[in-house]
């Protein structure tokens, strides 16, 4: 999976086309991609998703639970974090 991430995955899910999704505390980067808390690997190569998880200034964020629905095309996580990226 590349060069990984520069921190702790906890979480990871694969979705029905092979594309597998880590989430954890990793804060900047996935495979040398720009990546925050969470990143999608599509077999070559890792993709952030939207601008990531972030902190509201009160806990350290980190992505503990990702779920895939294959069939609306969506992905979920679950953690601590105060802020959500959407992209």
């Amino acid at each position: 999976m590349g060069s990984g991430t520069n921190a702790t995955v906890y979480a990871l899910a694969v979705d029905g086309t092979g594309n597998v999704y880590a989430g954890g505390d990793f804060h900047t980067s996935a495979g040398g991609t720009s990546a925050s808390r969470i990143a999608e690997w599509n077999g070559t190569i890792w993709s952030a998703l939207g601008t990531g998880m972030g902190t509201d200034g009160t806990i350290t964020p980190a992505v503990a639970n990702i779920k895939v629905d294959d069939v609306h095309h969506l992905v979920y996580a679950g953690g601590s974090f105060g802020t959500v990226g959407r992209g």
